[in-house]
């Protein structure tokens, strides 16, 4: 439950002022000062922790940053920082050294190596975070290998020494693994309680300030009077008493908090800070859209499903909040609010029918009307993802406004004539306040690939190949981002990509065994030696079934590239449609 906090000095019980360009809350009185940022390090923590997880690793180490300037023996900032400079983005990817196969072990093992994780109090856990990383590394390295030899074993002419080096690499391997399954679970023995270690309680600056804590509400938690909006401090006052709320919820990103929240699926403090928002910007777009899948209990208009969960819906607050969207939204538009409208309606029918069937169970004529609600709902929440999606992202103000249509116009243009630099920073910015939209993940991947669509992806094109820890990344996270009829979708995408990879690294192995062929016959033209030799013929025989065999595999990486990408296209058009319309 979100809570207000009001702040009086305990010193003379004047109200805390708030200086921005200092960071600290005083008292006008008696001159007692805090450090703000202190008292709202969980805030901050949080805000790293979910750009962490975003994958956002330069916004999470400036709040990590921030923090630590405060408490720089912080176990959960430094771990952070730790994981920023590796590309991790959660703790839970140490789980299998596979996970770790894309981070950036020389960032994060220098990292590990300075003088403050070194001098720490939990610098034993970091040097074994250290020592994991490192067998991480090798494990990964013998995984390659591993993979290097199947490839060769397909046709290679002495199958015997391939197997015996398989062999060993797989052993190589798999000791790798256990050294690793050791290390993690000594790591793990050595990993503080977090609780024990989480942020610490504010330091008084130059006095002393008592919180007193109420429900989010626009009365007075103390006397009950009517609360007025500061806007120049961004506090509420008590009229009666002239007591302060409310900077807890304006530290941050509020937006930010309750989209987190709305994600999470706590509904109440989402629509708590949602209504917060309203009442000092009543056009806001995001909090009125909010408000209306708060309503409902949803997530995201692309995760209502038609089933019995409707029935437990209050449609008459759900149809409440619609007609506030209607009243207030700031850029108006019918084809959004009838769409919107139908939606609600069709939800709403299809739960009274539902309610219906189980009154009148041998009624036919509830299924039937059933069916054409089932029939009809793809196509109406399509067609207003898509509106919805030109007008989502009306946020604190016009200029924000602005700035978020301006960037769902110039994104997919940006792309369409391959400024991948440009649409890369419109789709960041877009993902970073979408992070569920299927066609900005769609479209963001295809920027991770320098592509302006899938069409143009070729397992030839080596280019794309050399972005593959990228783009395997980005796959991944939009397939974890996108709702569930999106991931089959990006299981096909990620098996082309394993067939670029393949193919290039048997690319790179028949480079080199066409180039063991030259060298042999240059050596056979510069030392005039005899072709019917038994040595010469067996090294030249050996050379030449290394590279049929190479070729081969080639071929057949490029065969079955070439049969899935058709289908894979098909795909692709009927779930996203024209992806560069504005």
């Amino acid at each position: 439950m979100s809570t207000l906090k009001s702040y009086s000095c305990s010193k003379c019980g004047g109200i805390l002022n708030v200086d921005r360009d200092q960071d600290v809350l005083d008292c006008p009185f008696c001159g007692a000062k805090i450090d703000y940022i202190d008292f709202h390090s969980e805030d901050l923590l949080t805000q790293a922790d979910y750009c962490l997880f975003r994958k956002d690793y330069k916004a999470a180490e400036e709040k990590y940053n921030t923090v630590l300037s405060y408490e720089p023996d912080n176990f959960l900032v430094l771990r952070g920082l730790a994981f920023c400079a590796g590309s991790i983005n959660s703790e839970k990817i140490l789980d299998e050294p596979v996970n770790l196969s894309h981070c950036f072990y020389n960032g994060i093992i220098r990292l590990l190596g300075e003088d403050r994780y070194r001098l720490s109090p939990y610098a034993e856990y970091f040097a074994k975070l250290s020592e994991v990383i490192s067998k991480a590394q090798e494990y990964n390295r013998f995984n390659r290998e591993k993979n290097s030899l199947q490839l060769t074993l397909i046709s290679a002419p002495n199958k015997d020494d391939i197997s015996r080096k398989l062999d060993e690499a797989q052993q190589s391997l798999k000791v790798a693994e256990e050294d690793y399954a050791k290390l993690y679970a000594e790591l793990k023995v050595l990993e503080p309680d977090v609780e024990s270690v989480s942020v610490e309680e504010p330091k008084m600056a130059f006095g002393s300030v008592t919180p007193s804590y109420g429900l989010l509400r626009i009365g007075c938690a103390k006397c009950g009077g009517t609360l007025s909006f500061d806007k120049e401090r961004k506090l509420y006052t008590c009229n009666h008493c002239g007591i302060a709320y409310g900077y807890s919820l304006f530290y941050g990103d509020p937006m930010q908090k309750a989209m987190a929240e709305l994600k999470s699926g706590d509904y109440e403090t989402a629509d708590q800070r949602f209504s917060h928002i309203l009442m000092f910007d009543q056009h806001n777009f995001e909090a009125l859209r909010g408000r209306i899948l708060c309503a409902g209990k949803w997530k995201a208009f692309t995760q209502i499903r038609l089933s019995e969960d409707l029935m437990k819906v209050d449609w008459q607050l759900v149809r409440q909040r619609v007609d506030e969207f209607h009243k207030y939204v700031i850029y108006p538009n019918e084809h959004l609010c009838n769409l919107i409208d139908k939606l609600m309606k069709l939800l709403k029918e299809y739960s009274d029918i539902l309610v219906m069937m189980q009154i009148e169970p041998n009624n036919e004529e509830y299924p039937q009307k059933k069916q054409v609600i089932i029939k009809k709902y793809p196509t109406l929440l399509r067609r207003l993802m898509y509106i919805d999606r030109v007008h989502h992202g009306v946020s604190f103000d016009h200029t924000k406004t602005c700035f978020t249509i301006e960037r769902l116009k110039n994104a997919p243009e940006a792309l369409k004539r391959k400024d991948f630099v440009e649409a890369e920073d419109c789709y960041r910015v877009l993902n970073l306040d979408h992070p569920n939209d299927p066609l900005i993940l769609h479209n963001w991947v295809l920027c991770a690939g320098k592509w302006s669509s899938f069409s143009e992806m070729k397992i030839e094109d080596f280019r794309s190949r050399n972005l593959f820890p990228l783009l395997m990344g980005r796959v991944l996270e939009a397939q974890e981002l996108s709702p569930d009829e999106y991931h089959g979708f990006y299981d096909t995408l990620f098996k082309l990509l394993e067939f670029i990879n393949q193919y290039h690294e048997n690319e790179l192995v028949l480079k080199e065994c066409r180039s063991e062929e030259n060298r042999i016959c240059e050596d056979i033209k510069r030392l005039k030696l005899d072709v019917n030799d038994s040595s010469v013929m067996e090294e030249w025989t050996e050379a030449t079934f290394k590279t049929e065999n190479y070729e081969k595999v080639g071929l057949k990486l490029k065969t079955e590239f070439g049969e899935l990408l058709p289908e894979f296209i098909k795909m692709d058009r009927e779930l996203f449609g024209d992806h560069l319309s504005s």
